[in-house]
């Protein structure tokens, strides 16, 4: 394996979001039992799952050099190449951990425009109450502005939407797993918004979301501290960077 910085850090502080239910939620989305930011780089990955899953082939990992686990894709004189059509930037990666989520609803997530999981919106969605909503939340290093825009495919195409613009000012401070439930509550709100479960369960890792009527997003992320826990002390023999 060639190896490859994570486009969003290494940072093991920032590990979060549930740990799939490979028992039951295990798919193409997410197949094994990580949480939805991992911090490793393909190697580290591929290390783990080779003992994970017993595996046990011959792998030989081609280490980076001088990398920081702290460096984000844009701090490295390296040239970006999407991941994925839609995903445009390493500022879209770091968003994408929560807004992913809004795939599974009837709201857009920014596909279909030049700012693909940055933004959020739908033709029913107030952008100032869901705006003034979300900036109240105490939610730190995003703030959220206002978004009017027209997909030009997926949904909503052509038709206009309104949303918020995620911004983040301080991607040290910023969760954007806690960000997409405050969000997914927050769209919750509007009578026309609807979710499907099973696709939420399969992009959130397990069915705890339900319908998005009653999320309480800090309960949420207390409920994941002990599995997460778990998973910083089981990736540490196959850690390659400082």
């Amino acid at each position: 394996v060639l190896d490859r910085p994570n486009p969003i850090s290494c940072d093991l502080n920032k590990v979060e979001g549930a740990v799939l239910d490979e028992s039951r939620f295990s798919s193409g989305v997410g197949r094994y039992a990580i949480p939805t930011r991992y911090s490793l780089t393909v190697g580290e990955f591929a290390k783990y799952v080779n003992v994970l899953k017993n595996i046990n082939c011959d792998l030989t990992v081609i280490h980076c050099e001088n990398l920081s686990r702290k460096e984000y894709w844009d701090e490295l004189s390296l040239a970006w190449i999407n991941p994925s059509p839609n995903i445009p930037s390493p500022h879209c990666a770091l968003n994408y951990i929560g807004t992913c989520l809004i795939e599974a609803t009837n709201v857009s997530e920014g596909r279909g425009t030049t700012r693909p999981f940055d933004i959020v919106g739908a033709p029913f969605v107030d952008s100032r109450q869901l705006c003034e909503r979300l900036n109240s939340a105490g939610l730190e290093g995003v703030i959220f502005g206002r978004a009017f825009f027209t997909p030009m495919f997926g949904k909503w195409q052509g038709e206009a939407c309104e949303g918020v613009q995620l911004n983040v000012t301080d991607r040290n401070l910023y969760s954007p797993y806690r960000t997409g439930l405050h969000l997914l509550s927050a769209l919750a709100e509007f009578p026309l918004f609807t979710v499907k479960p099973d696709s939420l369960a399969l992009r959130h890792g397990n069915d705890l979301l339900g319908d998005c009527k009653s999320i309480d997003p800090e309960r949420l992320i207390k409920n994941n501290a002990p599995l997460r826990g778990q998973f910083l002390k089981d990736i540490e023999e196959h850690l390659i960077y400082n």
